[in-house]
């Protein structure tokens, strides 16, 4: 696996938890964490996220990307995907 996908999934996976506070966020927010990768490493790092998410039903997971999703998400009815029109 590639190091960079690896560090980055890393360091999300911990988002499971979060800081120890006494009202803890039901939402997760991510923002660009795949925007190095290549689709094969963007795959396989958006699958682990979404087992993680999948983990926790009491949670809602907010990932944002420059990148398109709709390839990885199109046989997950459970996902919903909000694109944004393009700025230009």
């Amino acid at each position: 696996m590639c190091v960079y996908v690896h560090k980055n999934v890393c360091i999300c996976i911990p988002l499971r938890n979060g800081p120890p506070c006494p009202h803890p966020s039901r939402i997760r927010v991510l923002d660009e964490f795949d925007v190095f990768m290549d689709d094969t490493y963007r795959k396989i790092a958006v699958d682990t996220l979404l087992e993680l998410c999948e983990r926790q039903p009491h949670r809602q997971f907010i990932f944002l990307t420059p990148q398109d999703m709709h390839s990885f998400l199109k046989d997950r009815p459970d996902t919903r995907v909000i694109k944004m029109s393009d700025v230009r």
